[in-house]
């Protein structure tokens, strides 16, 4: 109490405050938390406020868990541009591309053991036609 003078705890809280008082008090806060914490003590101490705990301060808001996804993986994924998801979903689309690029590898090999086949089938083709009979 002996820091804070009665003319200034007065000044802000009370009948006698100022105009604007709680304003002051409230920028105070932020600005100057020491100062204003010595100050509702004193004023506390005085019977000018009723003692209780100031006010707790606010919980930072929360960080989006989303973020977007690259223009690359969206395409490979069927997903539009710009598509939001958060860690979960970005498994789920990567494990989504992983199947889809191995099921498209594996229906893919029988078409070039195909391809190989007919184009050997082709050249066999060619020598019985010229030759009357395979050549290898």
């Amino acid at each position: 109490m002996a820091e804070v003078p009665e003319s200034e705890t007065a000044k802000f809280y009370g009948n006698g405050a100022i105009f604007g008082a709680a304003s002051a008090l409230q920028k105070m806060s932020t600005e100057e938390p020491e100062r204003y914490k010595s100050l509702r003590r004193a004023a506390q101490l005085r019977g000018q406020i009723e003692t209780r705990p100031s006010q707790p301060a606010p919980a930072p808001k929360p960080v989006s868990q989303f973020f977007k996804l690259s223009d690359e993986l969206c395409r490979e994924a069927g997903l539009p541009i710009g598509y939001e998801c958060n860690e979960a979903g970005l498994a789920t689309v990567l494990k989504v591309v992983l199947e889809v690029k191995e099921r498209k590898a594996a229906a893919d090999a029988p078409a070039a053991r195909t391809a190989a086949q007919l184009e050997r089938d082709r050249i066999a083709d060619e020598s019985v036609a010229q030759f009357g009979r395979c050549l290898n």
